[in-house]
């Protein structure tokens, strides 16, 4: 997601870990529930992922 910087997945470090295990459950759990979701200002990032900015229901992912 555009602006969002959270910790990966990879990380060997537990609190890291878990960190990161906790931003993928929000995101899908704010998913799954929306009726429409939208990407908007699509770009390819710094290490060549595509970062959007998310929209579900119109209410910016990013910003809850």
């Amino acid at each position: 997601m555009n602006g969002i910087d959270t910790p990966e997945m990879r990380d060997n470090r537990p609190t890291v870990k878990a960190l990161a295990r906790r931003a993928k459950q929000y995101t899908v759990q704010r998913s799954r529930v929306g009726q429409r979701i939208v990407l908007r200002n699509m770009q390819r990032g710094k290490y060549f992922r595509i970062v959007a900015d998310v929209f579900v229901d119109e209410s910016s992912l990013g910003r809850s």
